[in-house]
């Protein structure tokens, strides 16, 4: 569903940040 896809996206969003989050700080 159109939900389920924003929840997608915005979790795949927040992993992203996670993930760049250390490279950013350095």
């Amino acid at each position: 569903t159109a939900q389920q896809q924003r929840q997608l996206a915005s979790a795949v969003k927040n992993a992203r940040e996670m993930a760049l989050l250390p490279y950013g700080t350095r």
